[in-house]
């Protein structure tokens, strides 16, 4: 049986039309032309594997209609794809549903494919035997050999936010190492490593914000008020594992154990690029998309693409 597509276009004769071409590639469809309310309800109701939103028509109601689930924690994966539209619309939309896939109709079967290929991944990481450990001394080796020779990134260690400038230039590669390694050793875990089948695939650096300093002395991530928080700073996949999700995944495991440390209030610095694709090495963070979709909200923005997201847990 195909997977489930819920088509929403303003135009009732073209998408009886585009829900047949669906079905005929083997895709089971849903359809609404009319209502988005009642679009958003029947979808919260029976979650699709994919919304479609056509944009070439009242592009405004798609774009209400995305927001409201993207606002609604069941329905926060599902992936969004808006086709079509005027690029002035499009970026619209854009602006205030940065989670969602942008293509045309002629691509639209190549991003459904894509999309389901990503979803069929995630759902594997979900099967797989996907834990999570604080990094302590017996677990040092498994930090080295995530890392590899480099430290992660240019020989970083995940000191970066943890010494100033100069000294983290100073001991660059091996020093980082062994400044990670004295952070270990003195029983403060300085984050948390997933694990898939035994082998370190994922790291994240979740501590009180008073382990990175750093954070105090730039303009952009100093303190938003006097509040106790603790802080995600870093993220780091093995290779084969990046675009899959696990970021996301790690996030989640971070704020659990951050709540079970006492914390109330979890804070990130993620990169809300403005170009669709960033680096791995500028993204090291995560990305603002990321964080939202683990229920963050933006709280403070002092530069156009590093803005302060904060969750908020409950006692």
């Amino acid at each position: 049986m195909g997977k489930e597509v819920f088509l929403i276009h303003w135009n009732a004769a073209e998408a009886a039309k585009l829900a047949e071409d669906l079905r005929a590639r083997d895709y089971q469809v849903r359809l609404e032309t009319e209502d988005g309310a009642r679009a958003a309800k029947s979808i919260l109701e029976q979650l699709p594997d994919v919304v479609v939103i056509y944009l070439t028509r009242l592009p405004s109601h798609g774009r209400e209609t995305a927001r409201y689930l993207r606002e609604r924690k069941a329905a926060r994966e599902v992936p969004i794809v808006f086709v079509g539209g005027s690029p002035e619309k499009v970026a619209s939309v854009k602006e205030k549903v940065p989670q969602a896939v942008y293509t045309s109709a002629a691509e639209l079967d190549s991003e459904l494919a894509a999309l389901l290929e990503q979803a069929r991944q995630d759902m594997d990481l979900d099967r797989g035997a996907l834990l999570f450990h604080t990094v302590t001394l017996d677990r040092w080796v498994d930090l080295e050999a995530l890392f590899g020779e480099r430290g992660a990134v240019g020989g970083c260690w995940c000191m970066w936010y943890r010494l100033k400038r100069s000294e983290f230039d100073a001991q660059k590669a091996e020093g980082n190492r062994r400044a990670m390694r004295e952070i270990v050793s003195s029983g403060r875990a300085p984050g948390i490593l997933a694990y898939l089948d035994g082998e370190p695939v994922g790291w994240c650096s979740v501590a009180p914000r008073s382990e990175y300093p750093v954070l105090d002395r730039s303009w952009v991530l100093k303190p938003v008020d006097d509040q106790p928080v603790w802080s995600v700073v870093c993220f780091f996949i093995a290779k084969p594992y990046r675009g899959q999700g696990m970021s996301g995944i790690l996030l989640e495991a971070a704020v659990r154990y951050a709540r079970e440390q006492g914390a109330s209030i979890v804070e990130g610095y993620p990169v809300d690029p403005r170009k669709e694709s960033t680096p791995d090495v500028f993204a090291f963070t995560g990305l603002a998309s990321t964080f939202l979709g683990a229920g963050f909200e933006e709280v403070a923005r002092r530069s156009e693409t590093r803005p302060i997201m904060r969750r908020y847990l409950l006692s």
